[in-house]
């Protein structure tokens, strides 16, 4: 649970009291762009935030949601940054109704202020970061994948047993053509 208190003109006090702290963005409208997918605010907190998630509405589901990064103490105001345009794409977030449900962790009695909240694109540099990004999870995901292909496919030469002993190996199987 959490209480939220608006503060000053979109400045809002938020103060958890449950195990399962969250608070909803508004729905998505007209203007809403899919490049839009850099969630951010500033906040102010003596409290740390761990256990930090986004839900992608809708359905809010334990499928939808992303491992957010923790909001750090800060005696001044500091800015909190999530880069959403992956889960964004793999749960087909952004149309017109959807929102967000963010979860600030999982511990009762902490304070935090924020502001600005809003989505917004990503910058040139965030653009480049997030290429390369996709192309290092593109090559993860190709060797992973060539990796089960070989291991998955029958081969007329195999390795049947290996037994080791004190003073040999002995490995037996069929060698096609040897």
């Amino acid at each position: 649970m959490m209480t939220v208190s608006e503060k000053d003109h979109a400045q809002y006090e938020l103060v958890t009291s449950g195990i399962d702290p969250y608070v909803f963005t508004s729905e998505l409208d007209g203007d809403y762009s899919k490049d839009m997918t850099v969630l951010t605010f500033e906040y102010t907190t003596t409290d740390r935030f761990v256990g930090m998630q986004v839900f992608f509405a809708q359905p809010i589901t334990a499928e939808r949601y992303w491992s957010a990064p923790p909001i750090e103490p800060s005696s001044g105001w500091s800015r909190w940054t999530a880069y959403l345009w992956e889960p964004a794409f793999d749960f087909d977030w952004g149309s017109t109704g959807d929102f967000l449900r963010i979860d600030f962790g999982g511990d009762p009695d902490k304070t935090i202020e924020i502001r600005n909240i809003r989505l917004r694109t990503m910058t040139i540099a965030e653009k480049e970061e997030a290429e390369k990004q996709s192309e290092e999870k593109y090559r993860e995901m190709k060797f992973i994948s060539d990796i089960r292909n070989y291991l998955n496919k029958d081969y007329s030469g195999k390795i049947t047993d290996v037994s080791v002993q004190q003073s040999t190996i002995v490995i037996t199987g069929n060698a096609p053509g040897a």
